[in-house]
């Protein structure tokens, strides 16, 4: 069986056989309704039995996906339209499909990757360091959470496999001249959200490390995480001594 559900005519489950596509249960559902915005319909599938889901945002108006095959399983969201798009998070920087990815609740990093080779750019991809930027309607505030995609991908943990927001960005840091700017795009939102009351959440690291520059303090912060953000000590570093100013 087969699951669709959202801005579609007939929300349901069905029964498929093989050679069955989505083009056929659109059908079977009715087809979409005033409402539909297909552009960004929501694909939730596994591979195999017992792997985990794989979420994608895929447009339904293109003849490739509507010829998709269906396997058991298999979960389909359409959203309505608006003007913003509806359960998102975004993915950037070394990965092979950076952009919008459907989201639901209780969805983890597994879900977003879960495949080193079909998911990152190898060649470019930090895997000891990458973040997630965070908004929080309640408080307004903005905060930035560490993550290491080599935990993600390799350890299958809960402590390492977090569960992710609606509208969370991933980044996946590059280990080469575009980490900074990956990296300066958090630390602007942390300056944003600074007052009399609330210190600005960055500091910077100078020296003998691989990046050096100006970071977001993370969350569950430490010094060892600080320095693994920064891409590590050069060969030269002299780690007996480190100096810490603090105003």
């Amino acid at each position: 069986v087969v699951t669709i559900s959202g801005n579609i005519k007939r929300q349901s489950v069905f029964e498929i056989k093989q050679s069955d596509t989505f083009a056929d249960l659109l059908e079977w559902a009715g087809g979409y309704d005033a409402n539909a915005n297909p552009e960004f319909g929501l694909s939730i599938s596994s591979d195999s039995l017992g792997s985990l889901p794989n979420s994608k945002t895929l447009d339904f108006n293109n003849p490739i996906n509507l010829a998709i095959e269906l396997k058991p399983n298999d979960k389909f969201f359409i959203p309505e339209v608006g003007d913003n798009s509806y359960n998102s998070i975004t993915v950037t920087g070394a990965v092979n499909r950076p952009g919008m990815v459907g989201w639901f609740d209780g969805m983890r990093l597994s879900d977003v990757f879960n495949d080193l080779n079909e998911d990152l750019i190898v060649r470019s991809a930090d895997l000891d360091f990458s973040f997630i930027e965070r908004f929080d309607p309640n408080t307004l505030m903005w905060s930035v959470i560490p993550f290491a995609p080599f935990d993600v991908l390799f350890k299958k943990s809960i402590k390492t496999d977090l569960t992710l927001n609606e509208y969370d960005i991933v980044n996946i840091l590059y280990n080469d001249s575009r980490r900074m700017q990956q990296i300066s795009s958090a630390v602007e939102k942390l300056r944003t959200q600074s007052s009399n009351e609330q210190l600005t959440q960055v500091v910077t690291i100078s020296g003998a490390v691989k990046h050096p520059g100006q970071y977001p303090i993370f969350t569950n912060k430490s010094l060892e995480q600080m320095f693994i953000a920064a891409g590590g000590f050069n060969d030269d570093a002299l780690l007996g001594s480190i100096e810490i100013s603090r105003a």
